[in-house]
C-alpha cells in the first residue's frame, strides 16, 4: 500500500475524533501539511516516535523526520515524558517542549503553552501521537490538527480498536 493510501482523514464530529488517522509517522508527508497549512508538527515520544522509554529514533524515522524539517516545517516534541528528550530532538533539529508540574498533557495550558512556544496560530500546528485522550482531545480543545498515529509496539486495546472503528465510520447523510 502506498503512503498515501495510508492516511485517512475523518470527517471532524467534535473534540474526541483525530482529524487524521495514520499507521506511522512515515505517512505524515509536505503535500499533506502544506494542503491543510501546518507549518508546525509536534511529536508525542514513547510509542510513536520510539518504543516505550526509547532513546534512540529509527534510521527510517530519523531520515523523514529531518525531510519534513528541511521542507520548512518546523519541528517539537510534546511530551509528559520527564526524561531528558534532548539526544532524540538534536538529531532531527527538534525542540522538545516538557511538561511542568501543573501544566502536562492532556491540559489544555500545556497546549496554549505549545502555542506559545512555536509563537505561531494553532491552525498551523499539528500534534502527532498514539494516545486518544492525551493526544488528539488535548489538542483539539486547542485548536491544533491532529493525527492519531499507530504505536510503534504497543498492542491497541479493545476499547482503541473499537473507537477507530466508530471514528472510520461515515457520518450520517453522506
Amino acid at each position: 500500500m502506498a503512503r498515501a493510501d495510508r492516511i485517512q482523514h475523518i470527517a471532524h464530529r467534535g473534540i474526541i475524533y483525530p482529524d487524521f488517522l495514520v499507521t506511522s509517522i512515515l505517512d505524515i508527508n509536505t503535500d499533506l501539511l502544506r494542503a491543510y497549512g501546518i507549518t508546525h508538527l509536534i511529536f508525542d515520544i514513547d510509542e510513536t516516535l520510539v518504543p516505550k522509554q526509547g532513546s534512540q529514533l529509527s534510521e527510517e524515522f530519523e531520515r523523514h523526520l529531518i525531510k519534513l524539517r528541511k521542507a520548512g516545517i518546523s519541528l517539537y516534541i510534546g511530551s509528559n515524558s520527564r526524561r531528558d528528550l534532548s539526544s532524540i530532538a538534536d538529531v532531527i533539529g527538534a525542540k522538545v517542549i516538557a511538561p511542568t508540574l501543573y501544566s502536562f498533557k492532556p491540559l489544555k495550558s500545556y497546549y496554549q503553552t505549545m502555542i506559545m512556544e512555536t509563537g505561531v496560530e494553532a491552525k498551523y500546528i499539528a500534534m502527532v501521537g498514539d494516545k486518544i485522550i492525551n493526544d488528539v482531545i488535548g489538542a483539539n480543545y486547542a485548536g491544533l490538527t491532529t493525527f492519531l498515529v499507530d504505536a510503534i509496539k504497543r498492542r491497541p486495546s479493545c476499547l482503541h480498536r473499537k473507537y477507530i472503528k466508530f471514528a472510520q465510520r461515515p457520518e450520517k447523510g453522506t
